[in-house]
C-alpha cells in the first residue's frame, strides 16, 4: 500500500489516491433508476421508505444545474426506464455517466445490431425439419451448374461446380437437365422416398421433366437421365431467371475469364501443381477447365525450372546422438 502513497507529500493527496484506487465510484445512472423504481416493500413504514430513498438520493449525486440540464436529465431516465428491451436498459445502466443523447445513440446502436443478428439468424442456412417438403431450385451457366435444397423457402444446403471442356459444350437445354440430374445426386439421401418440388428457370427442361411428357422426348441423353429420376416422386415447377437467384448465383462465374488471370492465380499460390490448381478453381467455380490449368502449368517458367526431377538437394549426414534429445529431425 505503502508504493500507492509514497510519491504524496500531504496527507490529503494520500487519502485522495487511497479513495481513488479503493473506492469504487458511483454509478449516477444507476442508483437514479434505482431511486425512480423504489416502491414500498410490503411491511415497510412511511418513515423506513421515506430514509430509503434519501440514501438512494444521496448517491445520485444532484448538482446544481439549468432548466435545460434538468429537462434533459429527467427525460433521460425516463427513456431508460422506459425501455421495452431489458437487455438494451441494463447495457445503458453500466455507464456511470450518460447525457441524453449518448443515451439514445446507444440504444439505437443497440438496436439495430440486435435486429441485424435477427436478420442473419433468420436467413442463413437453417436445420433440415423431417417434416417440412423439400424444393430443389437448380440452374446452369457457360461454366459451372448449382442448386438449392430448400425447406419452407429457406435454404438448406447448397450445391455447385464448374462445367468440364466436354460438359461446356452441352447445349444450354442440357446443361440445366445436368444440373437437375447432378442435384439428385448429391442428395439422393434427402430426396428418396419424400415427395419434392423441382424448379428450374427453363420451360423446356420443365417440360422435358414432366410425368405428363413421358412418350414426347425422342432425345436418348435425356431419356436416361428420366430414368434416373423415375425412382423419385416429384413436381416440376418453371420459375422465371430473375425470381430464381439463389441457385442463379451460384452458378455464376466469380472471377475472370482469362488465362493471364490464371497464372496471375497460379503465382499467388505460390505454383502448385496440375492437381491443387485444378481442386481449386472447382472448388471457386472459376471457368478453367483441367486442359487449361495443365497447359498453363507446363508454360510457367518457374514451375519448369523447379521440377522435382531436376532439383537436387545436398544429401546430409546424420550427426550420432550422444544423449537423448541431443539431435531432432523433424519432417514436414
Amino acid at each position: 500500500m505503502f508504493d500507492y502513497i509514497a510519491d504524496c507529500t500531504t496527507y490529503d493527496a494520500a487519502e485522495k489516491s487511497l479513495t481513488e484506487l479503493f473506492v469504487k465510484p458511483k454509478n449516477e445512472v444507476f442508483t437514479r433508476y434505482v431511486l425512480a423504481t423504489r416502491h414500498q416493500e410490503p411491511g415497510e413504514s412511511f418513515n423506513q421508505f421515506l430514509q430509503a430513498l434519501k440514501l438512494l438520493a444521496e448517491d445520485c449525486q444532484f448538482k446544481a444545474v439549468t432548466a435545460v440540464e434538468a429537462i434533459d436529465n429527467y427525460v433521460r431516465d425516463a427513456f431508460i426506464n422506459g425501455l421495452g428491451s431489458a437487455t438494451i436498459r441494463q447495457l445503458l445502466l453500466e455507464n456511470k455517466t450518460l447525457d441524453l443523447q449518448s443515451a439514445f445513440d446507444q440504444a439505437h446502436t443497440l438496436e439495430t445490431a440486435n435486429g441485424l443478428k435477427q436478420d442473419i439468424a433468420e436467413a442463413v442456412v437453417r436445420a433440415i425439419d423431417p417434416t417440412a417438403p423439400f424444393a430443389v431450385e437448380t440452374n446452369a451457366s457457360d461454366h459451372a451448374i448449382a442448386a438449392t435444397l430448400t425447406q419452407n423457402e429457406q435454404p438448406v444446403t447448397f450445391f455447385s461446380r464448374t462445367l468440364s471442356n466436354s460438359e461446356q459444350r452441352h447445349s444450354s437445354v442440357e446443361e440445366e437437365a445436368y444440373a437437375i440430374v447432378e442435384a439428385r445426386r448429391k442428395w439422393r439421401h434427402y430426396l428418396i422416398g419424400r415427395h419434392f418440388r423441382l424448379v428450374t428457370d427453363q420451360r423446356s427442361v420443365a417440360f422435358m421433366f414432366n410425368s405428363k411428357s413421358a412418350g414426347k422426348i425422342n432425345n436418348d441423353k435425356i431419356g436416361r437421365w428420366r430414368v434416373e429420376l423415375s425412382c423419385h416422386h416429384y413436381d416440376t415447377v418453371y420459375r422465371p431467371g430473375k425470381k430464381n437467384i439463389p441457385a442463379d448465383a451460384f452458378s455464376r462465374v466469380c472471377g475472370a475469364t482469362s488465362v493471364d488471370e490464371l497464372q496471375e492465380l497460379h503465382d499467388n499460390l505460390c505454383h502448385p501443381g496440375v492437381s491443387r490448381v485444378a481442386h481449386f478453381v472447382r472448388r471457386r467455380n472459376l471457368p478453367y477447365s483441367v486442359e487449361e490449368v495443365k497447359k498453363m502449368t507446363n508454360s510457367c517458367s518457374a514451375c519448369s525450372e523447379l521440377k522435382p526431377q531436376f532439383c537436387k538437394f545436398d544429401s546430409g549426414h546424420l550427426i550420432k546422438a550422444t544423449q537423448p534429445f541431443e539431435r531432432l529431425n523433424i519432417d514436414f
